[in-house]
């Protein structure tokens, strides 16, 4: 017998008993049956009762194993898995739900013996009580202090037995509920043949931005409308199941699509036919509704645009679909070419656009809104366009950018080798751009434009990015419950792994009618520095530290790793050492281009449609080859929202928050 033997032997595995019933065919008081070939010494013709008896002990246990698998599995990034123990227990009545929610599960406490080896987020699957195909605005809630408190969002797994979703700590109660009543209302923003991405929130308005004005040929007359017939059915597609309605999205960007609109608007007889055009289109593929977004009509065109509106959601009534009309921040407090309140009355909803100025953004929609306000346009029939990219200003204007863009940009290294590295030299290593102790001003928290922000002189002066993340959209969910605003839309929609991931505060937002305004860990902010051998000298979160070469020779790698509060991304810079004095540092790779994300125009960014302008590269930035890898951050404690009851100036505050220490390498 060999090691391996007697390892089984020691410890046989163990088995359900299998039992035969007395009316099994060949069945002889509990022996098993013997197979179609026959008995086992048939000339081996008895492989067929070896299957059987297999696909019995097989299907028990699986049977077994469910019936002992827990209510509730708890899968955490730190620990590893459920190695720790933990109890769990249903209790026999649920509390009493707030009008809106009904309970999918049964109400589990969760006693964990060390609650340290689940410290930080975990993923938990629970069982529900009914297996259900119904995804739509499942959630983890947690009954404490006598209410439900919103966990996190959750998904069906397991052919809809369980659901499954990702919490920032194991919570002592948990149980499954649905929203059947929204709080706020969701419209997504997508390009011609894109979906929603999969995690956004169900029952939304999508609006596939798909036609255009047509331009017309010498001779002929405006008023058509350019349209892919196919451009929805990706949408439509990813909307079954949930709840989207699909609508038809009609923008002029600015050029000959924007000198069409005027043609038409010019001409009484051109702004009947194009309503009917649109009214066609819609009808021809199917969709639920118009979205229209000419952008900046001309001021001398108000009377015309709104006849325009209104003609067109007469048109869209008689066949039971709906309109929304998108409209600018006003620069001034006649609104220009839109009336919003002939507007609201005319269309179902109003998409307001936000102002792209991140330094402006607040005052002027703050403004805006009281003015509307006044004026008595509905509020409750307005939402608020947010735009996940981020932004850059510098000489030449605005412009959008991923995050994932700017932060590659905010990662950029500068080395100064005049000669040979040597064992044992100091190397001067800067972040590019971040270096407070020349021209940057490092990763910020920008009270103003209440996002987080870098600033640095480049070509043509300094320059400005503004990063979009989950800190800043609280900020902007915020001031739309404060105005009372019928919810938002969210631009651009589709999947893109460059963008943030904003869904989990949006559907609570959405459900729920309200956010938690907080702010991102500050030592997070602050730029790390990792290598490969050697020391890193005189980090003071500056930017600029001395690397000091290790005692070997060879190719050593540092890294400069940025973060927004949320996600970590690593920059890298090989240097080579060599005992030679003719040693040349390994010349670092040309500097990453932040790549243009595709996406849409029509509002503080459209989803698709247009693409994004590319960043211009600081000066001083030769910098090595990028590969960001965005990691979770742990999420610092949040503090209540200010007061959600529109006021004449809405104002929003949040606390920095106590959180963990900062990533390794800041020590």
């Amino acid at each position: 017998m060999d090691e391996r033997d007697r390892d089984y032997f020691a410890d046989p595995p163990r088995f359900a008993p299998v039992l035969f019933g007395d009316d099994e065919d060949g069945g002889d008081g509990g022996e098993p049956p013997y197979g179609l070939g026959g008995p086992p010494d048939d000339g081996g013709a008895g492989d067929g009762q070896l299957l059987r008896v297999a696909a019995i002990v097989v299907g028990l246990g699986i049977v077994i194993a469910a019936l002992l698998l827990p209510p509730i599995s708890i899968l955490d990034r730190t620990s590893g898995g459920d190695a720790e123990a933990f109890a769990i227990r249903a209790r026999d009545e649920l509390p009493e739900f707030p009008e809106g929610l009904s309970a999918l599960s049964a109400l589990y406490d969760i006693e964990v013996a060390n609650p340290e080896a689940f410290a930080g987020s975990a993923r938990l699957t629970v069982e529900l009580a009914e297996p259900t195909e119904d995804a739509r605005n499942l959630a983890f809630y947690s009954w404490r202090d006598g209410s439900w408190e919103r966990l996190a969002s959750a998904t069906l797994v397991d052919g809809g037995n369980s659901a499954q979703g990702e919490v920032e700590t194991v919570p002592e109660t948990i149980a499954v509920l649905r929203r059947e009543a929204l709080a706020r209302e969701l419209a997504l923003l997508v390009g011609p043949g894109e979906a929603p991405d999969a995690s956004a929130p169900a029952d939304a308005v999508v609006s596939v931005l798909a036609a255009m004005p047509a331009t017309p040929q010498e001779g002929e007359a405006p008023g058509a409308v350019e349209l892919d017939p196919e451009a929805l059915d990706a949408a439509r597609e990813a909307a079954r199941g949930r709840g989207h309605a699909v609508y038809l999205g009609v923008s002029a960007p600015a050029g000959p699509r924007s000198a069409a609109v005027d043609r038409v608007l010019a001409d009484t007889a051109l702004v009947e036919s194009h309503a009917q055009a649109i009214a066609a289109a819609a009808a021809d593929v199917e969709a639920a509704g118009v979205h229209l977004d000419y952008g900046a009509v001309d001021p001398a065109r108000r009377d015309a645009f709104t006849g325009f509106v209104q003609r067109l959601g007469s048109l869209l009534g008689e066949s039971g679909r709906e309109l929304a009309v998108g409209v600018p921040t006003p620069a001034g407090a006649d609104g220009g070419a839109y009336d919003w309140r002939a507007l609201g009355t005319a269309a179902a909803r109003l998409w307001l656009r936000a102002p792209a100025d991140r330094d402006a953004y607040y005052d002027q929609l703050t403004v805006a809104l009281e003015a509307a306000r006044q004026d008595g346009a509905p509020l409750e029939r307005v939402l608020l366009v947010v735009d996940r990219r981020s932004q850059q200003r510098t000489a030449e204007g605005l412009a959008p950018l991923s995050l994932r863009a700017a932060l590659s940009l905010a990662s950029a290294i500068e080395t100064q080798v005049e000669a040979g590295i040597a064992p044992g030299d100091g190397v001067t290593v800067r972040a590019a751009v971040l270096d407070r102790s020349r021209t940057g001003t490092g990763l910020a928290w920008d009270a103003r434009a209440n996002a987080v922000a870098f600033r640095f002189e480049g070509r043509g002066g300094e320059r400005t990015v503004w990063l979009e993340n989950r800190y800043s959209l609280a900020f902007r969910l915020d001031l739309a419950g404060r105005f009372g605003l019928a919810g938002v839309a969210l631009t651009p929609a589709a999947a893109d792994e460059t963008l943030p991931d904003l869904w989990e505060p949006l559907a609570a937002y959405v459900e729920e009618g309200s956010t938690r305004l907080t702010l991102p860990y500050g030592p997070y902010l602050d730029p790390s520095w990792r290598v490969s051998a050697g020391a890193v000298e005189g980090d003071d979160g500056s930017g600029a530290v001395t690397w000091r070469a290790p005692a070997e020779p060879g190719v050593y790698e540092l890294t400069l790793v940025v973060s927004d509060g949320v996600v970590f991304v690593g920059q890298q810079v090989s240097l080579r050492v060599s005992a030679a004095e003719t040693a040349q540092a390994a010349p670092p790779p040309p500097p990453p281009s932040p790549e243009p994300t595709a996406e849409a125009t029509p509002e503080t960014g459209g989803s698709a449609g247009g693409s994004t302008q590319q960043p211009a590269t600081p000066e001083p930035t030769p910098e090595p080859t990028s590969t960001p890898v965005p990691t979770p951050a742990p999420t610092p404690e949040p503090t209540p929202e200010p007061t959600p009851t529109p006021t004449p100036t809405p104002t929003a505050t949040a606390t920095p928050p106590p959180g963990p220490p900062g990533p390794a390498g800041n020590e």
